[in-house]
């Protein structure tokens, strides 16, 4: 959803829009961040199925992404919704903003279906394909024949192959609060990260997490083993800080 590239319609330069530039400018941020395809997602323990369109997020992420004051995207929030450009659904739980037309915005075509192939194709640059650090964690769990006992026998060990660990899994593993099953862990994380989702953003909830997990003082052996935490999308829970509209 945060990477590749999003269109930019021309006409609406022949439209009100021009005249209100900071509606403007969030509209364009809503376009970013929508969801280009059907997503689930989940939010404090709540799934959530994302259509293509619909954005789920706060006035608080908003402005600090933006660079406009709160009250600012309220302001253009309900600009853009009296002009019949997007509608806003809220819960106790969160608000999802819904861009009306979304396909006369970003419609699909011979560019847009190339554009997709590549986000699908390409990996982050920062780190090494996923799938070749996988089948390097696969090949630690195999065994070979090595060396023969006493008695004739074969003995088994496993292959001395170094393990990459990339920058960003680093960074999110000296975060977790328990620091067990580090292969396990990483696997999961090049799992995650080949669905498409940005390493910066299963970070920042791991920091959530973390600071959640001080704050209860839950002791260590009481915490979830950091491969669980990624392969559950238990992480999903703590992507936003706030949502409410």
């Amino acid at each position: 959803m945060h990477r590749g590239y999003t269109k930019r319609w021309r006409k609406k330069w022949d439209s009100d829009l021009a005249r209100h530039p900071l509606a403007n400018h969030l509209f364009d941020y809503l376009i970013d961040h929508a969801a280009w395809q059907e997503t689930e997602t989940s939010h404090r323990y709540k799934f959530t199925v994302l259509q293509r369109g619909d954005v789920l997020i706060g006035t608080e992420q908003m402005a600090a992404n933006t660079g406009l004051s709160r009250q600012t995207v309220r302001t253009a929030l309900t600009y853009l919704k009296s002009t019949s450009r997007i509608t806003i659904k809220s819960t106790n739980r969160f608000s999802i903003i819904s861009i009306i037309n979304y396909d006369t915005y970003q419609g699909e075509d011979k560019d847009a279906n190339q554009q997709n192939n590549q986000q699908i194709n390409q990996q982050p640059t920062s780190s090494q394909p996923a799938a070749n650090h996988i089948e390097e964690l696969k090949a630690l769990k195999e065994l070979n024949p090595s060396s023969s006992t006493d008695d004739g026998r074969r003995s088994r060990k496993r292959p001395r192959k170094q393990i990459t660990y990339t920058p960003e899994f680093t960074e999110f593993w000296n975060i977790y609060p328990r620091s067990i099953g580090k292969g396990e862990a990483f696997i999961e994380w090049q799992k995650v990260i080949t669905d498409g989702y940005p390493a910066e953003k299963i970070i920042r909830a791991t920091k959530e997490f973390t600071d959640a997990m001080n704050k209860e003082g839950r002791e260590e052996s009481k915490i979830r083993y950091p491969c669980r935490f990624l392969k559950k999308d238990f992480w999903k829970d703590f992507c936003f800080k706030e949502v409410e509209i």
